[in-house]
């Protein structure tokens, strides 16, 4: 009798090939029913995750987003307990003609309390138009304004605003005197601010404000904000915002503010410096 190797060709296949070839006309419908029964098993597992969600959202998460809800549109929300503090005070917004078809908006704020900061974020509404949501911080016994500037009108120039959080922070100074610690941190001030009105024979408006900004304080800043603000008598009539991105201790910078819009006669430059003292990210490390 001839003998032949499992890989000696047979009819064109090899004799591995071959056992291959019975083994799955022999075992095919039990594969087929395997492959269906673990498509089913898989199914159901997406099935029963995806219940078991819902339930857990309906039964559990559900009513405690109910109950965040309820205590965030509750009046005392966001007080200290054992604390009974002071609402942050909102005035009418300031709405003052920027460039064309656009608006500036100053919202005067103010915190009351004398220990406590103030963390807000909110939302200007002009036109019926929703603005993007905004972050400010108001520090002890301060009034300041919120501004967003070049805001478009195209829909109309009235404002609202809304508030969507407002959070308060303990104002911790490490064992100093409060007064003391912001007195030694808020040396920073805009020395001979000077209007310079726009060219009367130049093609386009071009006003400015120009300053020394010094910092006699012993603490370096990262991005120290500058509200500018023009006045005619005591009528804000223009207003303007930029970031120093870092402020060096006993540094004097000189600066310059610019419109690019019509202005009335200004009789006064006021320059704000806004700086989270609380915040120990505004600090620069001696040397950075």
């Amino acid at each position: 009798m001839a003998s032949f190797s499992s890989n000696e060709p047979v009819g064109g296949l090899t004799g591995q090939q071959l056992g291959w070839s019975l083994w799955w006309v022999n075992h095919r419908v039990q594969v087929i029913r395997l492959g269906f029964g673990v498509f089913i098993a898989f199914d159901a597992l997406l099935l029963g995750a995806g219940l078991w969600g819902f339930t857990d959202w309906l039964a559990i998460g559900g009513i405690k987003e109910e109950q965040a809800i309820r205590m965030m549109t509750r009046a005392d929300y966001g007080q200290v307990p054992g604390v009974t503090l002071e609402e942050v005070q909102i005035a009418a917004p300031v709405v003052l003609q920027g460039a064309k078809g656009k608006i500036d908006v100053l919202i005067p704020v103010e915190n009351r309390n004398a220990r406590f900061w103030a963390g807000l974020r909110y939302r200007l509404i002009v036109g019926g138009v929703e603005q993007p949501i905004k972050d400010a911080f108001v520090l002890p016994n301060q009034a300041k304004y919120l501004s967003e500037l070049g805001i478009s009108a195209e829909n109309g120039s009235s404002v609202e605003l809304k508030v969507e959080r407002r959070v308060w922070h303990r104002a911790l100074t490490g064992g100093i005197d409060q007064q003391a610690f912001a007195d030694a941190r808020l040396k920073v001030a805009a020395e001979n601010a000077v209007f310079k009105p726009s060219d009367p024979l130049a093609t386009a408006p071009v006003a400015s404000a120009a300053f020394t900004l010094t910092n006699d304080s012993a603490f370096g800043y990262y991005d120290v904000g500058l509200l500018t603000l023009l006045f005619r008598g005591e009528a804000v009539v223009g207003a303007n915002r930029v970031t120093v991105d870092r402020l060096l201790p006993g540094e004097r910078k000189p600066m310059e503010i610019f419109w690019y819009q019509s202005l009335p006669q200004v009789t006064k430059v006021e320059v704000i410096p806004e700086i989270n003292i609380y915040d120990p990210d505004v600090y620069r490390a001696p040397g950075a």
